[in-house]
């Protein structure tokens, strides 16, 4: 997988959000595993209707086992999502004791209701009961708490990157402050230079020369580090719309 992502941000927020939809993900599970097991008598296609219904609960517990494995093992099983930012979503596991067992919980619960709804009907209540109690064994708490810490980061994260740029901004403030004082500087000298290369007249017209070099130096210093402290006022201002 590659590694570089166009904006790593929406990616992160967007992992989170895929995260986080585990929870409506194990309730689709007992869901359709429930319309299998007390199928619609009326349903003018049983038959067709109990493939449905298979087939969205195979799916939505192969798409679990991936949210578990990705946590797991920093990596995504099916390919879509880079290995970076895989890795960066399972580095917060460990700060949240627990949650991984969780996530292999909820996803062989998952997988034992597919399972019994495509091969053992006989079984499947069993696996709906046992579904049931372990999402209600705190399993939608915590990975509420996971999501939420990782938000709760990604916001600090977000504050202390504005501050630094704030930082950042203040001196190179400064320092250009400071440029054009010298800019201001240079061209004094110059000036005094060019009015005393005309005191001693012939003798000083080197000294002119100089004097005019100076002087246009200083101007372009001080062009620059106002076009400078311009830019870096439109691009704070862009920086806090954002």
């Amino acid at each position: 997988m590659q590694s570089t992502q166009a904006d790593p941000v929406r990616m992160r927020r967007e992992l989170v959000d895929l995260i986080a939809e585990v929870r409506s993900r194990a309730v689709r599970v007992a869901l359709f595993g429930t319309l299998i097991h007390r199928p619609d008598p009326q349903a003018r296609d049983a038959a067709a209707e109990r493939a449905a219904n298979l087939r969205v609960l195979t799916d939505t517990a192969r798409w679990i086992d991936r949210v578990r494995a990705i946590l797991e093992t920093g990596a995504d099983p099916w390919g879509e999502l880079s290995d970076d930012l895989c890795r960066w979503a399972a580095g917060f596991v460990p700060r949240h004791p627990g949650i991984l067992d969780k996530m292999r919980g909820m996803a062989e619960m998952s997988d034992r209701v597919a399972r019994a709804a495509a091969e053992a009907p006989e079984d499947l209540g069993a696996a709906l009961r046992a579904h049931y109690d372990f999402r209600r064994a705190g399993f939608m708490e915590a990975v509420t708490r996971f999501c939420d810490g990782i938000w709760a980061e990604m916001d600090a994260e977000r504050i202390r990157a504005e501050q630094r740029a704030v930082e950042t901004g203040n001196a190179l403030t400064e320092t250009l402050a400071r440029l054009e004082m010298i800019g201001r500087h240079v061209r004094l000298v110059s000036l005094n230079a060019s009015v005393e290369a005309s005191r001693i007249g012939d003798a000083g017209k080197g000294i002119g020369v100089i004097a005019v070099e100076f002087k246009s130096l200083a101007e372009e210093i001080q062009n620059l580090a106002s076009s400078a402290k311009s830019n870096l006022k439109n691009l704070a201002g862009k920086a806090l719309g954002a």
